[in-house]
């Protein structure tokens, strides 16, 4: 049986990116200089996320761009993920601030935000560090306290909903 971090027992590792796939699962992405890309985390695992390496590879050549060059074939790539539920999650240090890619705020998605941006506020003292979240049509900025203090989410929202923290790719379906 595999083992997992819950979010109330043990604190989200702080990372520069997150993967968090539709069922909730989450892996930070991290590289040896501890920033990591998404795009690098699809092309060394196109199954997990759904592709294929010729589907990734076709998408690159329809751009005329190398495979992992971060352009058109990579935003591409990615919208078409969040559109299939995966969350994207970046941290940016100048200036400082997050910003969260989704689909659409659907009662599971606020969950999973509720989730994350409790540990940020627990775990690691973010309170009101700036959180972009980029939808299909709009874009919300607020922060992570007044994501958990619900006036984002206009909604009571279930707190014991928990992210599992995963320590490899291939833990995330």
């Amino acid at each position: 049986m595999k083992k997992y971090k819950r979010i109330f027992k043990e604190a989200i590792p702080l990372a520069y990116a997150y993967w968090i796939s539709p069922i909730g699962r989450i892996l930070p992405i991290t590289d040896k200089f501890g920033q990591g890309k998404h795009i690098d985390t699809i092309i060394e695992n196109p199954k997990v996320f759904g592709l294929t390496t010729d589907e990734v590879q076709a998408m690159y050549d329809i751009e005329g761009e190398q495979m992992g060059i971060e352009g058109k074939a990579r935003e591409k790539i990615i919208k078409k993920l969040v559109s299939n539920g995966w969350i994207r999650i970046r941290r940016y240090l100048k200036p400082d601030m997050w910003t969260i890619n989704i689909n659409r705020l659907s009662p599971k998605v606020k969950k999973i935000l509720y989730a994350f941006s409790k540990s940020m506020v627990d775990q690691h003292k973010m309170k009101y560090t700036e959180v972009k979240i980029d939808t299909v049509g709009k874009v919300i900025h607020t922060s992570f306290t007044d994501i958990v203090n619900e006036s984002l989410l206009n909604e009571e929202v279930d707190d014991k909903f928990e992210l599992i923290v995963c320590k490899s790719v291939d833990e995330l379906l």
